[in-house]
């Protein structure tokens, strides 16, 4: 880590080390999780495979399918041949759950079992785990959701798509540790030099009603906060402004109570994004620090947000590479940096709070936090002892010592 630096950023790997092409590092297959490995579904003329699931010996295909996973130390693990179309990496397990039209097969990538598997009736646009157990399955109209690891191999309905949603694409469900809230994001391209439209559908199981928000990339996190003696379930949200005439975002964290807790007012804050003309494709910067004309064009937004209750921060990644570390009760962006210069669509956080994020020319970044120096810099340069006491809290940390280097 740089001295004087909040942010470590590292390359772990790169996917076309791994057999990927640049081509094949794309949002629709790669997966990671939150054990540092990463899943690819892509074309492979030249690798040998062990055979798994849906594997067939008649494909004609010149070039074959194959799901590879990959530590965060770059070592390919397991390489399968399959004939389905998208898979997904289980969140804490050695699973990936696979996609061949409406047949979803869930295996154990060791031992190549098969765990579970769902026909549904329906085309599904989107899906993916949401947590340990669940997989959230789009229709066109409908949301669904899959409790993989049961007898009863059916998905269950959750709600209707609202007609907000319905001309969007959909890029990212979220739920809450108990299953009483449920998000779906999707993205309406509004045409050449516009910000593209963020749309995220909030339905509450417990209440049955649904609503959508002007929200790019959204998460659910339990967190308590440090007044109450219950913990809460909140919604993170962050977004690109359609209609503002400046440069800016927005990041909010919204308290929803439970029925049980109805009484009590929820909490609500946010804070401004800021973006900057540089941000949306006009340079970026080479390793070597030299600078030249950026191949991103259009106007940045919000695809990722991370949430570590832990740490009382969240993580927040747009789509040309800046990265944001907000607090979580208060919503305020302490720092921010630039991890890459290509197009983000996928990071996931570990135990150890190491953010995970890869972008299009197939890098696999790993970012990391210098918890000291973050708390010295929000006390000494933000002039927030209170957010400073509070991240040094969630660290169980000593207090600090005031004096930045430099």
């Amino acid at each position: 880590m740089n001295k004087g630096s909040i942010f470590d950023i590292h390359e772990a790997f790169k996917l076309t080390a791994c057999g990927v092409s640049s081509a094949q590092s794309t949002w629709p297959r790669v997966s990671t999780s939150n054990t540092g490995l990463t899943c690819v579904i892509h074309n492979d003329e030249k690798s040998e495979s062990v055979e798994s699931m849906h594997s067939s010996s008649s494909r004609q295909d010149s070039k074959a399918t194959r799901v590879t996973i990959i530590t965060d130390e770059g070592k390919i693990i397991s390489r399968s041949k399959t004939v389905a179309e998208s898979a997904k990496i289980h969140p804490t397990k050695p699973i990936i759950a696979l996609k061949a039209h409406n047949v979803f097969q869930v295996y154990n990538f060791e031992s190549k079992n098969l765990l579970n598997e769902l026909d549904m009736v329906h085309d599904v646009s989107f899906w993916k785990w949401t947590n340990e157990d669940t997989i959230i399955l789009v229709t066109e109209a409908s949301v669904f959701q899959w409790t993989v690891f049961t007898e009863r191999s059916e998905a269950e309905f959750i709600c209707h798509r609202l007609p907000r949603l319905n001309c969007t694409e959909v890029v990212n469900c979220a739920i809450d540790d108990n299953h009483r809230w449920y998000t779906v994001t999707g993205l309406l391209d509004h045409g050449k030099d516009s910000v593209i439209e963020g749309v995220t559908q909030v339905y509450s199981a417990e209440y049955g009603v649904a609503q959508c928000i002007e929200a790019h990339a959204v998460t659910f996190v339990t967190h308590r906060f440090a007044d109450s003696i219950h913990e809460s379930v909140v919604l993170c949200a962050a977004s690109r402004q359609l209609h503002s005439p400046h440069l800016t975002g927005k990041v909010h964290c919204i308290e929803f109570a439970s029925a049980a807790y109805s009484q009590t007012i929820p909490r609500l804050a946010s804070s401004d994004l800021k973006f900057s003309p540089q941000q949306d494709g006009s340079q970026s910067i080479d390793s070597d620090n030299s600078q030249k004309v950026s191949s991103n064009h259009g106007i940045d937004f919000p695809v990722s947000i991370q949430a570590d209750a832990s740490h009382c921060v969240l993580y927040i990644i747009t789509k040309f590479g800046t990265l944001y570390i907000a607090e979580l009760e208060s919503a305020l962006v302490l720092s921010q940096t630039q991890i890459c210069f290509d197009i983000t669509f996928c990071s996931s956080l570990n135990s150890l709070s190491t953010l995970t994020v890869v972008n299009k020319a197939g890098q696999v970044l790993n970012i990391s936090i210098d918890w000291f120096y973050l708390i010295k810099y929000v006390t000494t340069v933000l002039n927030r002892p209170d957010l400073a006491q509070r991240l040094q809290n969630s660290r169980g940390m000593e207090n600090v010592n005031l004096l930045l280097d430099g």
